[in-house]
């Protein structure tokens, strides 16, 4: 595998006018294969406060060659790589698009990932961060100064290494956890997709292994409203509301997701608030859980929630334990409805049928 890690410096920092294309070339252990930057004459005149940060003096640029003359050594490099990567690139690969299209050269498709991007996903961050703030937040010494476009190459390749090494994932692991991160460079335009599924956002919760209660409760509502049944297996559970214990909705987050989808497909409902519920499945000891305090205290003053055995509950759906370890989330498709049933007639003709099929089978 060659992997491509590469970033540009553009002379006005809008319209392409490239003037560095520094590359970093690793295999798939991210060890150097090849690194170069290429300097090249932006044949326009230099943004006073840009020039001001690059490495080089304006003189030294404009005595290279042009991006024509370069053009075909940079296509091979991005051709020859199977995956490509840049720290904020949907910028860069504008460039390559602005001077592609300046010197009149055949536009370069390619697929790429913004590191940038995964960065954002992986730390749930509010907002983007600058590569310079990000190898701060990673202990990341730069290999050499900033805004030299080999360098900014090299110091991404050693962001994802730190971001693998932290999350014990491969580099095929991060990338299906961050779709988001993956751009496609089509007949010079950018096309990338930022949307996200809820199974993908509790996917890669999970895989982060990082337990956030606040997390946790904004992905299980989103799921909740998000997720509708295309069809009812039975409905067994019709007119009950469904409260697991904390503890184990929280330590067992990717069986409670499976035992949520099988709850609205036997007809039922699931809700976070135990004081809403009128089925509460416990977990172990849970005496200081605060959604069985809360049972417990409805229930000592005339209240009549039924306390189920998860093992009651898995009867019901005809599974075990076993199941929901190896059930992938993947399963579960996300489907565009506003709910199970359009109207009361609906479900009525659903429970004839199931009605008429079990007595058939009977």
């Amino acid at each position: 595998m060659r992997y491509l890690f590469f970033d540009i410096e553009s002379a006005i920092g809008t319209f392409g006018c490239i003037c560095e294309f520094g590359y970093v070339i690793t295999n798939e252990n991210l060890e150097v294969i090849e690194q170069k930057n290429i300097y090249i004459n932006p044949k326009r005149k230099f943004n006073d406060r840009i020039l001001s940060f690059l490495s080089k003096e304006k003189e030294f640029y404009e005595a290279q060659e042009s991006f024509a003359s370069y053009y075909k050594e940079i296509r091979n490099v991005l051709l020859s790589a199977d995956k490509i990567f840049g720290f904020a690139v949907s910028n860069d690969v504008k460039f390559i698009n602005d001077d592609c299209l300046r010197t009149g050269k055949r536009k370069i498709d390619f697929d790429f990932y913004d590191i940038q991007k995964i960065v954002k996903e992986y730390e749930e961050a509010s907002n983007m961060m600058s590569l310079e703030k990000t190898l701060e937040k990673y202990n990341i010494k730069s290999i050499g100064e900033m805004h030299n476009a080999v360098n900014d190459a090299f110091n991404t390749m050693q962001i994802l290494k730190c971001i693998l090494i932290q999350s014990s994932l491969t580099i095929e692991e991060l990338l299906k956890l961050f779709p988001a991160s993956k751009g496609k460079n089509i007949d010079g335009k950018l096309e990338q997709d930022n949307k996200i599924t809820i199974i993908e956002k509790i996917t890669k919760y999970i895989s982060t292994n990082k337990v956030s209660e606040k997390k946790h409760k904004k992905l299980i509502n989103e799921f909740l409203t998000k997720f509708k049944p295309v069809d009812l297996v039975a409905p067994i559970l019709f007119g009950k509301k469904i409260c697991f214990s904390k503890i184990f909705e929280i330590n067992y987050f990717k069986k409670t997701i499976l035992l949520i989808k099988l709850i609205k497909e036997y007809g039922g409902e699931y809700v976070t608030k135990a004081s809403e519920c009128n089925i509460f499945i416990p977990h172990l000891n849970d005496k200081k859980c605060s959604r069985m305090i809360t049972v417990e205290n409805i229930n000592r003053n005339n209240g009549n929630i039924e306390i189920m055995k998860m093992s009651q509950l898995l009867e019901i759906f005809n599974v075990d334990d076993n199941y929901l370890e190896k059930t992938d989330l993947s399963i579960i498709k996300i489907q565009e409805s506003k709910g199970l049933f359009k109207n009361i007639k609906e479900f009525e003709k659903s429970l004839e049928i199931y009605f008429s099929d079990s007595i058939m089978h009977n």
